[in-house]
């Protein structure tokens, strides 16, 4: 099903995904916890970034059975001081810029995480660990010129790095 796509939910209120199990939006913006989940409790993928060259940033808390892919290409940013906790799989960025900013120790990916080379996307972290413990970042794809993974002065720990789907990663 094609979901919410213009605009960026900017928090306040109630969002319910209704039956979607898949939803794109153009931004996603405020702190209030969003729960990657349908009404009836099945799992939600939301893709982000929709929304032309307008940046947004979302600090409050990914949770539920879903997952994220960060898709178009808006700048997104996941800060705020609340770990996520979705469930759902493996983060996907597909294209655009993804900031890692959680701060006080707060994981922004809760898993595994993957960057398609068919875009050029890049994921930067501001702030050290990023990524739960025991996650693997992958890279597929070879049409686009790169998938960047910038440290921007922070330390992330990974259990590794997986390179095996790529034939032009650098």
């Amino acid at each position: 099903a094609e979901g919410l796509r213009p605009g960026a939910w900017q928090g306040g209120g109630v969002l319910s995904f209704g039956s979607l199990t898949n939803a794109n939006f153009g931004g996603l913006k405020g702190n209030q916890d969003l729960a990657l989940t349908n009404a009836s409790c099945q799992a939600v993928t939301l893709s982000v970034g929709y929304n032309g060259s307008f940046a947004t940033a979302f600090s409050g808390v990914l949770k539920g059975a879903g997952t994220l892919v960060k898709a178009g290409p808006a700048d997104f940013t996941l800060n705020g001081a609340g770990a996520n906790t979705y469930s759902g799989g493996v983060t996907t960025l597909i294209a655009g810029r993804l900031g890692l900013a959680k701060t006080g120790g707060a994981a922004a990916i809760p898993g595994d995480f993957t960057g398609i080379n068919s875009a050029s996307p890049d994921v930067y972290t501001t702030q050290d660990n990023q990524f739960t413990p025991g996650a693997v970042m992958y890279f597929s794809g070879n049409s686009g010129d790169h998938v960047r993974f910038e440290l921007m002065g922070a330390t992330q720990t990974l259990a590794g790095f997986d390179n095996t789907a790529s034939a032009s990663q650098r």
